[in-house]
Formats: C-alpha cells, sequence, structure tokens
C-alpha cells in the first residue's frame, strides 16, 4: 500500500466516476443499467440513451488478442464499483487520494421530482459508503436533484454531513434551468457558505435529446464545448459579482476556453444581458480546470495561459478518454513547484483535504 499521507507534494487525482451496485435501478424506468453485449462491451443505460462504454485501454488490450471479451468487461464493471479494487489501482499507480462522483449519464435532469430526490438520495448514500470503505483515499461529490432547487440544498447539507468535499453538476439544461438563472443562486449561496467547489462536468447532448444524433461529435466535441459554456454562462451571468468565493472546478481542461477566451472578450461589451460588473478575465480566479487535454502543445499553452496554481491532475480515470494524468503533467517539463501544485497541492487546498494527510 502507498504510505504518502505525510508527504509535502501529494498526488491527488479528483476526476474519477464509480458505479456502486447499490445505485443500479434506483431511478425505476430510466436505469440506470450497466451490461455486457454479445460483443464484449460495456453498455451503460440511463433512460432511454445507451452509451457503449469501449475504453481506448480495453480496446488496446483486447488488440493484443488472447483477451475473453467479457470476462474483461466484467472485471471492469466490478472495478467500477469496489473501492477495494480501486484502492489497488491507486496504490499501483502511486495516487494518494481520488475523487470520486457517478456518472455524468446518471444526472438524470429529465426525470419526474421526486424520482430524481430519490436517486441523488441513494446515488450520494452509496458514494459516501464507497468512500468510507478507505476514509484517507477517497472523497466524494454528490450530485443534486436539481428540479427541486430546495431539496437540492437540503441534499447538499446532507452530503456534506457525510463528507463531501464539493457538489457535482453538469453545464447546462439543468432540469430546465440554466447556470446564470437566479433560481440557481440559493444553491450558490450554500456551496459559498459550506466552501464547497462546483465540480463542472459535462454529459453529451444526445441524452433527453432525440433529435440529437450526430454520432462523431457528442463524445468528442460535446464535453470540451460544454466546458466552455459553463465557464462564459457562469461569467456573463454574474454570478460571481454575487458569490465571489465560490470556486468552480471544470473538467476536459476548461474546453475550448484557453484558446477562444479573447473573443468572449471581445463580445462581452456588444451583445445584450451581459451581468458581470468587470472584465471577464477578472475572474479566471474562481476556476480551476484540470489537465486532460490530449495534446501536448495544448497541455503546455494551458498552463502558460492559466497559470499553475489553478490547475489540477483529473484524467477521468477508467474512463473512455482516461489518461496517466501524472505522466501527462511529467510530459510538460514544468519546474518541480509547478508540477507539485498541479499533481496534488492545488487540489488539497481546494477540496480542503488537510485531514487526509494526518
Amino acid at each position: 500500500m502507498v504510505t504518502r499521507n505525510k508527504v509535502e507534494q501529494p498526488r491527488i487525482d479528483i476526476h474519477a466516476h464509480v458505479i456502486p451496485p447499490a445505485i443500479l435501478g434506483k431511478a425505476g424506468p430510466h436505469g440506470p443499467d450497466i451490461m455486457v453485449d454479445d460483443e464484449g462491451v460495456i453498455i451503460i443505460r440511463a433512460g432511454d440513451y445507451k452509451l457503449r462504454g469501449e475504453t481506448v485501454a480495453a480496446k488496446k488490450e483486447a488488440e493484443k488478442g488472447g483477451v475473453d471479451r467479457r470476462a474483461q468487461q466484467e472485471k471492469i464493471i466490478f472495478a467500477m464499483g469496489d473501492p477495494h479494487s480501486r484502492v489497488a489501482e491507486l496504490d499501483a499507480l502511486d495516487i494518494d487520494v481520488m475523487g470520486v462522483t457517478i456518472p455524468p449519464l446518471f444526472y438524470f435532469y429529465g426525470i419526474e421530482r421526486e424520482q430524481a430526490i430519490a436517486f441523488c438520495t441513494a446515488a450520494n448514500d452509496a458514494l459516501a459508503d464507497y468512500c468510507a470503505a478507505a476514509p484517507k483515499r477517497f472523497f466524494f461529490m454528490p450530485s443534486l436533484p436539481l428540479q427541486d432547487i430546495d431539496a437540492s440544498i437540503a441534499e447538499v447539507r446532507r452530503a456534506a454531513a457525510r463528507g463531501a468535499r464539493g457538489v457535482n453538476m453538469g453545464g447546462r439544461n439543468l432540469a430546465g434551468k440554466e447556470l446564470y438563472d437566479a433560481e440557481m443562486w440559493p444553491l450558490y449561496s450554500v456551496l459559498e457558505e459550506l466552501g464547497l467547489p462546483l465540480f463542472i462536468h459535462p454529459y453529451p447532448a444526445e441524452i433527453g435529446d432525440a433529435k440529437a444524433k450526430d454520432r462523431y461529435t457528442s463524445l468528442l466535441l460535446d464535453y470540451p464545448f460544454e466546458c466552455t459554456r459553463a465557464v462564459n454562462n457562469l461569467i456573463l451571468g454574474g454570478v460571481f459579482d454575487d458569490f465571489p468565493d465560490l470556486k468552480v472546478y471544470v473538467s476536459h481542461g476548461g474546453g475550448f476556453i484557453p484558446y477562444q477566451f479573447g473573443r468572449i472578450e471581445t463580445f462581452v461589451n456588444v451583445i445584450s444581458g451581459v451581468r458581470c460588473k468587470k472584465p471577464p478575465r477578472e475572474y479566471l480566479k474562481n476556476f480551476y480546470f484540470d489537465t486532460l487535454i490530449h495534446e501536448l502543445d495544448a497541455r503546455k499553452y494551458l498552463v502558460k495561459w492559466m497559470g499553475a496554481d489553478n490547475l489540477l491532475v483529473g484524467d477521468n480515470h477508467g474512463g473512455m478518454d482516461s489518461v496517466d494524468g501524472f505522466k501527462s503533467v511529467d510530459e510538460m517539463e514544468l519546474d518541480q513547484k509547478s508540477a507539485d501544485k498541479i499533481k496534488g497541492l492545488n487540489a488539497k487546498s481546494l477540496f480542503r483535504l488537510d485531514d487526509y494527510f494526518v
């Protein structure tokens, strides 16, 4: 077992999804379900949406030959829900702490209010139980039944009492609301009060939209685009003017923000309804992006543009596009101080993980 809990440079990965068996079927007819199809590929169902969960790593392994595909995928499914298997992975990868959430397919923002509340309660309890199996190795970020903001606030407080260190949310179409809608303000107030960062993780546009059938865009580009939209909407919607201490972690490298932020600054004074009171760039201090960008030069630019103080390792551990996040940092050949911040010190501070390292 890794024994790094007293080191000065922790290694923390904060972008990982788990599927504890206790959440399966807890949304009634909407599932969720996970299975292996006849081709030996994992299928994850959320309502009418089905995702073929083929991962890059599993496909490469299968292409070597001599692999029992069904056994391989069933092993992956088991590991997704078993904290002890994940601890073994952390030990092998020399990772101290991992932040976990349910997959974004399971936000269920389009289902009935009562069903959503019941599912979030069950899912967040399952996450808390998962983390309790290795309390110094995991922390969780609950999802919320945004169909009802009062119920969401109650769930935030309940989850915080069970050890939650942040809150997990999509970036758009939040049960009919957007990030800049006034209905969200009471929720932001509670997050600021409790010091819980908001973790924005998008979900494919196809979910809940039968007309969204662009097979090449959904998994490839929707994720970074929705990250980009979330940052834009939080800034231009004036969220940080009213909640200056709210911190927001955005997955997938912040999407296209580092490469198109100048466009936001150009248009901010010519489009109607902009509510932010300061230049957009002044709000970047409220954001943290992970380094899940697959192009090395783009990743290097992210560090140059955003700065090492606001970057984290979040590599979608075990997911379809997963990479070794710590290796990705090493490839950038940063100075040691900057690398240590990104690999763990920033996450330790943002998610208030000091008690994990004593």
